[in-house]
């Protein structure tokens, strides 16, 4: 009886989180309106390949991975890519509290399961930033797919039963197709882990063991395989002519390294440290001080093959962040946070279940105070974040008016005419401009204030006009025909007379 009621307020706890997660996920869609979900340029790109791939799925050879083809079945039974592919971006983080969850309350325990998402997504911002990029896929496939095949692979390790052997090589091979650049993170910390793990045993001499893990060792060699005959032929070549020519030169191909201190505040988050602090201090304590079974509980739960899997991740996107070998440093700076962030977690969750000491009301007090002082980023997930901002659906609308059988319009580069192609009918054709040598050719000019995207902010930087309103109400035949605000942005649409 005893053992029914601890389940069912286990349950009543994962399913008042995962509602209280979905609360925060749809209030600011429902509450602003959103037709677009995310501020970022990828967004549009993914559902014009869902697109062309609903058309013809011969698309997919046009594409560096292939998680996309997963949403196919969708828009095959009629719904829109728009639609599925929204969709999809809020599924994929209710499927992270999930993942985590399962994976964190199976070889950590509760409190470290009920941390883990608020921690990792909530207070640490990496995974913010990849949603309103628009880049869902590399959240499904390392914190999803990998999560799970991360959890099947310590099954396996643990218990030795071959059906999660299997499992773990099936999911390892899904996230060699599903998303290029997580898999290799995934692959190189594998590896890194599958080599350390198997040293260690050897000095320990447990044969059954290395047994288990050189077996998956070969069955992730098939995850390997399949990204190479598929993919990774043409990309890891290139990637790694990158590496070597930001560290022979000594300047970065992409994006730099970051200082520690940045990162701490732009990435990581300060109120982690803190965190981390708290669960180090708590865990010396009972090593200090505790009873011999709570310091034997915590030796068993952090001296497991889940926490050195972690541990070869850590490594791994350390150095990508803090050294030349990441080429784009800013996706290591992101999954680093987040792994930190996930680690925090597991550490805090499992000195606060071994703390049996005299303070423990005044630890907890303490820790919820840090924990609601961190809550600040949450503030993100519920503020208005995406590109297309109300005087931007204005514009929408009026362009969709146009009777003309084909107008051509002139985005000027605070535009994204890739995500306002999505809404417009197909008679708008938008051509993305620089400078306004050729107005006349076009029917219409589209003239924003600010920019919308990261995209267009960066391609901008190309733009030789001065970007204010005079310029275009004094050239001659044109004349504006709308005007839209909303906050601090502005929209005008200039007719060209003929």
């Amino acid at each position: 009886m005893n053992e029914q009621r601890i389940k069912l307020r286990e349950n009543i706890l994962f399913w008042t989180l995962l509602a209280l997660v979905l609360s925060v996920l749809i209030y600011s869609p429902l509450h602003y309106g959103f037709i677009y979900p995310t501020g970022g340029d990828d967004t549009a790109h993914h559902i014009r390949c869902l697109n062309n791939l609903t058309e013809n799925f011969g698309y997919v050879k046009n594409m560096g991975y292939y998680g996309l083809t997963l949403l196919t079945p969708f828009t095959y039974m009629g719904l829109s890519s728009i639609t599925v592919f929204s969709v999809f971006n809020y599924a994929v983080i209710l499927a992270v509290f999930v993942t985590l969850w399962i994976l964190v309350r199976r070889f950590y325990g509760l409190v470290g399961a009920a941390l883990s998402f608020y921690i990792s997504v909530f207070i640490v911002m990496g995974i913010w930033y990849y949603f309103d990029d628009g880049t869902i896929f590399n959240i499904f496939n390392l914190y999803v797919v990998g999560i799970l095949a991360i959890f099947s692979l310590c099954i396996w390790l643990e218990s030795g039963k071959y059906k999660w052997l299997l499992i773990s090589g099936f999911l390892f091979i899904m996230t060699s197709l599903v998303h290029s650049s997580t898999y290799l993170y995934l692959m190189t910390s594998m590896l890194l882990f599958i080599a350390g793990f198997t040293v260690y045993q050897f000095i320990k001499k447990d044969k059954i063991m290395i047994r288990k893990i050189l077996s998956f060792g070969a069955v992730f060699t098939l995850s390997i395989l399949t990204a190479w005959f598929t993919w990774m032929h043409k990309e890891l070549p290139a990637l790694g002519g990158k590496m070597v020519s930001s560290i022979t030169q000594g300047t970065p191909t992409f994006v730099a390294p970051f200082s520690l201190p940045f990162w701490i505040t732009h990435y990581l988050n300060i109120g982690v440290i803190y965190l981390l602090a708290l669960a180090l201090v708590i865990l010396a304590i009972i090593l200090i001080k505790g009873k011999s079974e709570d310091k034997r509980n915590i030796i068993i739960k952090l001296n497991q093959p889940l926490s050195y899997i972690l541990l070869s991740f850590i490594v791994v996107l350390t150095v990508g962040t803090f050294t030349l070998l990441g080429y784009n440093c800013d996706r290591f700076s992101r999954d680093l946070g987040t792994f930190i962030g996930f680690t925090s977690s597991i550490l805090l969750g499992v000195a606060i279940t071994n703390y049996r000491l005299k303070f423990k009301p005044h630890l907890i007090i303490l820790m919820i105070g840090i924990l609601l002082i961190t809550n600040i980023p949450i503030h993100r997930w519920l503020g208005d974040y995406t590109a297309l901002r109300p005087c931007d659906i204005q514009a929408i609308e009026y362009l969709n008016t146009i009777p003309s059988s084909q107008a051509e319009v002139q985005a000027l580069p605070t535009v994204a005419p890739w995500i306002y192609q999505l809404y417009t009918d197909d008679n708008i054709n938008y051509q993305r401009v620089y400078d306004l040598e050729d107005y006349g050719e076009a029917d219409y000019i589209l003239y924003r204030n600010n920019h919308m995207t990261y995209l267009t902010n960066t391609l901008g930087i190309k733009d030789q006009i001065p970007m204010d309103s005079d310029t275009l109400e004094h050239l001659e035949s044109v004349s504006k025909v709308a005007e839209f605000y909303s906050d601090n942005n502005m929209i005008q649409i200039y007719k060209v007379v003929k």
